[in-house]
């Protein structure tokens, strides 16, 4: 199968899904930082499989070779794929949910804070 061969620090992990693809995601966001991730969409099961990713600091390199190889390195993740429009619901949020918007409810009140925007 054709895939990529993605290289950061001291790991290599090769990510492919014959008959689908893959890729490899780097978000910049002031509120989050940056963060990375290798992953793809296996199909028709509509499974997400995730190989890598992690938080990037300055300077930090990442290594992208196009490839060929004959099975995918393990993965760190594989769940069923759902569209956030429509399983959205009002029911009360899950605790990995909760947790993320805490995290970043505290992120952003400190930047409000450094800004002198916000009092404590």
């Amino acid at each position: 199968m054709k895939g990529l061969v993605v290289k950061f620090k001291n790991k290599i992990c090769k990510a492919g899904i014959p008959q689908c693809g893959v890729g490899l995601v780097a978000n910049i966001t002031w509120h989050s930082g940056v963060f990375w991730s290798v992953s793809g969409l296996r199909m028709p099961e509509e499974m997400h499989l995730v190989w890598d990713g992690g938080m990037l600091e300055i300077g930090d390199v990442i290594e992208v070779e196009v490839a060929e190889f004959e099975e995918a390195s393990m993965l760190v993740a594989e769940e069923k794929h759902a569209c956030l429009i429509e399983n959205k619901s009002e029911a009360v949020d899950d605790s990995k949910d909760l947790e993320h918007k805490l995290n970043l409810y505290y992120r952003l009140k400190k930047v409000l804070e450094d800004e002198n925007q916000v009092s404590e």
